[in-house]
C-alpha cells in the first residue's frame, strides 16, 4: 500500500500560524538551532532535502530568488513567513541591517566598531593587567611567564604588549 504524498503547499500551510498577537506568520514546525523553518521537498522519485521555510514563503508569494540573493526578515523573527516582511538582500545589505539593529556581535552602526577591553564578552584580561603586563614586558619578563601568571597564551600576551590588542590603553 503506497501512502500519498500531500503536495508541497498544502504541507506548507498546514505548518504555518497566523496569530492575531502579531502580524508575523509563524513556522510551528522543524527548525534550524537558529530558529529558521525547515520543510522537507522531493519525494517518491526524488531525493528529499530541506529548504528555509522563509525562503519557500517568499518563492510561492514573490516569485525565484535569484542566484547569490538572500532573504531578509524586516521583523528579524528567523521563523517568519510572512512575505510581507521577507525580501530579497545581499550579504552586504544584511550584515549592515544587522548592524543598524544593533544586532550584530560587535555591533553598532559603524563596521568597525569593536566591544573593546572588559566589555568584550572574551575578555579574559583587565585594564590594569594589560597595563602591568606591558610594564613588566619592557623591563624584561618573558612572555611565557606573563602568560602563565595572567591565565592566557603567549599569543594574547604578544598582541597586548605589540598593541595589537587592548588598543585603547
Amino acid at each position: 500500500m503506497s501512502r500519498t504524498i500531500k503536495p508541497i503547499e498544502e504541507r506548507f500551510w498546514a505548518k504555518v500560524q497566523k496569530g492575531a498577537e502579531s502580524d508575523c506568520w509563524l513556522w510551528i514546525a522543524g527548525r534550524t538551532p537558529a530558529g529558521y523553518g525547515t520543510l522537507s521537498v522531493g519525494g517518491r522519485d526524488a531525493r528529499p532535502y530541506n529548504v528555509y521555510a522563509h525562503r519557500f514563503s517568499f518563492m510561492i508569494h514573490k516569485g525565484a530568488i535569484p542566484d547569490g540573493m538572500l532573504i531578509m526578515h524586516s521583523c528579524d523573527n528567523p521563523h517568519c513567513v510572512n512575505p510581507a516582511h521577507l525580501s530579497l538582500g545581499t550579504d552586504k545589505i544584511n550584515a549592515d541591517d544587522m548592524r543598524r539593529k544593533g544586532r550584530a556581535r560587535y555591533g553598532g552602526p559603524n563596521v568597525y566598531t569593536r566591544i573593546l577591553g572588559e566589555k568584550n564578552h572574551a575578555a579574559v584580561l583587565t585594564p590594569q593587567d594589560v597595563l602591568d603586563i606591558r610594564r613588566d614586558a619592557a623591563f624584561g619578563e618573558t612572555k611565557t611567564s606573563l602568560a602563565r601568571r595572567y591565565g592566557v597564551s603567549d599569543s594574547t600576551i604578544r598582541r597586548t604588549v605589540s598593541r595589537l590588542n587592548w588598543r585603547h590603553i
